[in-house]
């Protein structure tokens, strides 16, 4: 409010008129004029009105006010959207109160009594667990667990050591049921011990035999111990996939990071080889396990182990599950035929010992050596490319390409500073491994990820022949064959002599003007059927038809 309009209601409130008040102010102007040259001491005569002293504003004033700023806020926008944003702000209140409770709960102690959150059992945690982890529902866990009865301490059922998963619904008749586990388990850290105390009607289905021993009412203690959380994880080359999953089932030792890596070493050791129907492959009936020296990266085991075998610690042992039968091929060292896999395979594998190979985040290792690192692996990636391993060659040339990702940075150049032919080296290389990856795309039918890399060549070198052609050939795959003619023509003004490009240009254009014609009969066909709707086409036929005798001729004016 503007201090015109307050000296206004302090003038109307104190029952002056306006023009007192404003020759009240003028004299308060003046004598702050006038007080600038007058000396120390003297005083200031005359009435002084001060608006900063003037009373508040009326009830009336507030309320105006008020309505004005709610009308600027709401203005403009609709009501439906306003009351979103109230339901929003609700929503967030909560999330806001949910997170406080979970941090507070965060920090109550593990051990003591903890209600099961799920379910009408109490469960008291005792002993120190390993780990962080605890078991969620669909884990697979290595169990054991005593029923005996509160009073007595009589055992009425016991299973010392068995595996189980968490969210299983069917379990025996004798045996404690799911829920009661489930709610044991949840809370239990790797060596942790848990007691449920409960009637035996909680505990086991009606049917169980342990009530001949105790009446259903009677209190039973039920003891659950924690061995193992088998672990799982997706080893596939692109994860989600779920075609290789590795289940671990004894941990290794060391961090979660200590890996095998590409130019290392590996001892493994293969303990079981079956297909996923059950049948055993390896090894034979008079032998035991065989034991690898292999070099991780480079095809010597099937693409299964060489995915799980990146991502396995010391003395891990795991059971590798493929599902893909053209992953576990190369199985050659074992003696096994790629035939006998049709359905994929299980792989049980332990990691004896291993040595990591360079390590690329090292400072000292320069540019030199990633190059001499990089051709290296370009070589065993064309190996693989040669023996048909497209999906292990894929996974090579990616990690060659992540060791230039930074060569196009501008403040990378000082790195290469006085080394042109180092950066040209290292750009050739990369160059050659993009057009490979295309082709190994192609091969496993993927022909837009083929494109892409081919248009990352294409816009650094825009008449590269290899990477038209190859991108030709992903237009080909995705029958987008007007788009493979231009890159074909394109090609063959640069050289004309490529015979295969020629060919490719040919079956390009027969299988575009088969296009055009197929499109033209559809075209055709649809518009005959969209000349059935027309109302011209429509015939009556008058002999049938209604007559509306309302508008009939005074000589017709007669029934039927």
């Amino acid at each position: 409010m503007s201090s015109a309009r307050k000296l206004l209601v302090g003038a109307g409130d104190s029952g002056t008129t306006l023009s007192q008040t404003h020759e009240s102010s003028s004299e308060f102007q003046m004598s702050g004029l006038e007080g600038s040259q007058r000396t120390p001491g003297s005083t200031l005569q005359g009435p002084v009105s001060k608006t900063w002293m003037a009373p508040p504003p009326s009830a009336s004033y507030s309320l105006v006010d008020q309505t004005d700023k709610q009308f600027t806020i709401n203005r403009g926008i609709p009501p439906q959207l306003m009351e979103d944003m109230k339901g929003w702000k609700e929503q967030l209140v909560q999330i806001q109160k949910h997170k406080e409770d979970d941090a507070r709960r965060s920090q109550l102690p593990r051990a003591g009594l903890e209600p099961a959150p799920d379910s009408a059992y109490h469960v008291v945690v005792s002993e120190t667990g390993e780990g962080h982890k605890k078991p969620q529902l669909g884990d697979k866990v290595r169990m054991g667990y005593i029923v005996v009865l509160e009073d007595d301490q009589s055992p009425l059922d016991m299973c010392p050591d068995f595996e189980y998963v968490l969210g299983t619904t069917s379990r025996g008749d004798g045996q404690v049921v799911p829920h009661a586990l489930d709610a044991a388990l949840k809370q239990l850290l790797h060596g942790q011990i848990a007691s449920i105390t409960s009637k035996l009607c909680d505990l086991f289905r009606q049917c169980s035999p342990v009530f001949r021993q105790a009446p259903p009412q009677a209190l039973a203690v039920c003891e659950v111990k924690l061995m193992q959380i088998y672990s799982t994880k997706d080893c596939s080359f692109q994860k989600g996939q779920g075609l290789i999953v590795k289940e671990v089932i004894e941990e290794g030792v060391g961090a979660w990071c200590d890996n095998p890596s590409d130019e290392g070493y590996a001892l493994l050791r293969i303990d079981e080889v079956t297909t996923v129907d059950g049948g055993r492959v390896f090894p034979p009936s008079a032998e035991g396990p065989c034991q690898l020296h292999v070099t991780p990266g480079n095809g010597e085991v099937c693409d299964a182990i060489e995915c799980a075998m990146l991502e396995m610690r010391a003395h891990e042992k795991a059971v590798i599950t493929c599902r893909e039968p053209t992953m576990c091929t190369g199985c050659d060292m074992l003696g096994i035929r790629p035939t006998e896999f049709r359905h994929g395979a299980i792989f049980k594998v332990t990691l004896m010992d291993y040595r990591k190979g360079p390590d690329l985040s090292d400072y000292e290792f320069d540019e030199e050596k990633k190059l001499e690192f990089a051709k290296r692996r370009k070589a065993v990636a064309k190996h693989l490319l040669y023996a048909g391993r497209f999906n292990l060659a894929i996974e090579r040339y990616r990690r060659i390409l992540d060791l230039f990702h930074h060569i196009d940075r501008q403040r990378v150049g000082d790195r290469f500073l006085g080394k042109p032919e180092l950066l040209r080296a290292c750009k050739d290389t990369r160059r050659a491994c993009r057009l490979n990856l295309a082709l190994c795309y192609l091969r496993v039918s993927d022909p837009l990820a083929a494109k892409k890399v081919c248009d990352t060549v294409i816009f650094a070198e825009p008449e590269n022949i290899k990477a038209l052609y190859r991108r030709a050939q992903a237009h080909y795959q995705r029958k987008d064959y007007l788009q493979a003619c231009r890159d074909l023509e394109r090609l063959l003004d640069i050289d004309g002599d490529v015979a295969e490009a020629a060919q490719l240009l040919e079956k390009s254009q027969r299988q575009c003007s088969s296009a055009d014609r197929q499109q033209c009969k559809k075209n055709i066909v649809s518009r005959m059927l969209s000349g059935l709707d027309d109302r011209r086409s429509f015939k009556h036929d008058y002999l049938t038809c209604e007559m509306d005798w309302s508008k009939r001729g005074p000589e017709l004016m007669y029934e039927p």
